[in-house]
């Protein structure tokens, strides 16, 4: 049964990487389709009173932050931390998945000798660290999918959020 398994090592690992890009893609359309129309909803005539609320308590906020920086302007320097600590876990993330696509490659490449180490004798350590290391590398991809996509539809959520806090107030502009 292992020799079958050693020729069909490369079908074996192809299927399995297939399934998990199939999986993280999944994922990332599915976090996609939950906000498909946030973006053209608009302030609705029936709901002038919440409009006005939300634009008071926007301008309250703007003004709030305008003058937090203007009274201190360390704020900014923590705004600058923020923004590169994300520029570097977006770096992260590129570096990572660029390391499991050539992970993936020579584990998959390796599998004939993998599935051979399981046959032999004393050597099913060795296949077990194999199939460890290619199970992570391939759950690696949905869950970074599934780890982007939740940061989009936050991003999303919080454009609409945005449209109607920011745009219609005056102090927007000094941000």
């Amino acid at each position: 049964v292992a020799a079958i398994f050693i020729n069909l090592s490369y079908l074996i690992c192809t299927a399995f990487v297939d399934l998990s890009n199939i999986l993280g893609n999944g994922i990332q359309d599915l976090f996609n389709g939950l906000v498909t129309d946030v973006g053209t909803a608009g302030p609705s005539g029936a709901n002038v009173g919440v409009d006005v609320v939300v634009g008071l308590v926007g301008l309250i906020a703007t003004g709030t932050l305008v003058v937090s920086v203007v009274m201190n302007p360390a704020i900014l320097i923590g705004l600058l931390v923020a923004v590169l600590g994300v520029l570097i876990s977006i770096c992260f993330l590129f570096i990572l998945l660029a390391m499991r696509q050539g992970a993936v490659v020579v584990l998959t490449v390796a599998s004939p000798i993998a599935f051979a180490l399981y046959i032999l004798p004393n050597s099913k350590k060795i296949f077990d660290k194999w199939l460890k290391a290619g199970e992570g590398m391939l759950l690696l991809y949905p869950i970074c999918g599934a780890l982007v996509a939740t940061i989009a539809t936050a991003s999303d959520n919080a454009k609409y959020f945005l449209n109607f806090i920011i745009l219609p107030n005056p102090l927007s502009i000094l941000i």
